[in-house]
């Protein structure tokens, strides 16, 4: 009885307003036409800011919730971690101990990954500007190719930096409100220490839009999933040696638990190892 009650009312109003609005209009208003938007509509700098604009601030959102997430766990996975075969992985890594440090620079890899990701992401959404026609519109103007893109470039850049600045701060917001003491400095370095990478794969990721641009998407993701394979804890095949000479798989070393009242060894740069996290 409810649902043929429901359907007979339901039948009478849609007769009722049937009755009372013209062919083809509508009973609700239309709303479809709308005030333009000329938000960053400066010129082509700004364009490709407000194209890339939402994915950006999901991405960024997203590698803050990460350093969040790690951060909040970093004290209790210390106990965790502490006697497990899991600090056998952690030495591998380049991270020994079992400490709050050796947990938070192993888990900098997932920034790093996030944040390479990310500059994958930029050459893909460069490609679809040019394959989709946009850029056609640009280019019938006095706007060159070059400048064009020299600023989708600076764009990826200050994204990747800022991205990374997230991480790095977020991490540490949810590691103090645990009580972990980690410095905030070093952990923002940590973020900084993921953008190289991410640069050196964007940096791939135009040649390839110049030499051969319907391929360059496949070409950034394909070395960046071969990248992560050839870095990985379990031990790769030997072949696997070929990508880590380059500076596109030279993921960032997890920052090292430092003894107490030590620095880190001099001469460990970035190509050695990363900062340390001393307290």
């Amino acid at each position: 009885m409810p649902i043929a009650g429901f359907s007979a009312v339901v039948t009478l109003a849609a007769l009722y307003l049937a009755g009372r609005r013209d062919l083809g209009a509508a009973t609700l208003p239309n709303r479809a036409q709308r005030r333009p938007r000329l938000r960053l509509l400066f010129g082509q700098l700004g364009l490709s800011i407000r194209l890339v604009g939402s994915s950006v601030i999901g991405w960024v959102c997203a590698l803050a919730i990460t350093g969040m997430v790690l951060g909040l766990t970093a004290k209790s996975a210390e106990a965790s971690i502490s006697g497990s075969s899991v600090r056998a992985v952690f030495s591998r890594l380049g991270a020994p101990g079992a400490g709050t440090q050796a947990f938070l620079g192993v888990s900098f890899l997932i920034v790093a990954v996030l944040v390479a990701f990310l500059a994958a992401g930029q050459i893909g959404a460069a490609r679809s500007e040019e394959a989709e026609g946009r850029l056609d519109h640009l280019l019938v103007r006095p706007v060159a190719r070059l400048s064009w893109l020299a600023g989708r470039a600076a764009i990826a850049v200050a994204i990747l930096v800022a991205g990374a600045l997230v991480a790095g701060a977020a991490t540490w917001l949810g590691a103090a409100s645990q009580g972990a003491a980690v410095s905030f400095t070093a952990l923002i370095g940590a973020g900084v220490n993921t953008v190289p990478p991410a640069l050196c794969l964007f940096g791939i990721g135009v040649l390839a839009l110049g030499a051969w641009p319907r391929a360059a998407p496949y070409v950034v993701y394909a070395v960046l999933g071969w990248s992560l394979l050839a870095r990985s804890p379990v031990r790769p095949p030997p072949a696997a040696g070929w990508p880590t000479r380059h500076c596109s798989t030279r993921w960032p070393q997890p920052l090292q638990s430092a003894p107490t009242g030590r620095q880190a060894p001099p001469g460990s740069g970035p190509g050695s190892r990363a900062p340390s996290l001393a307290r």
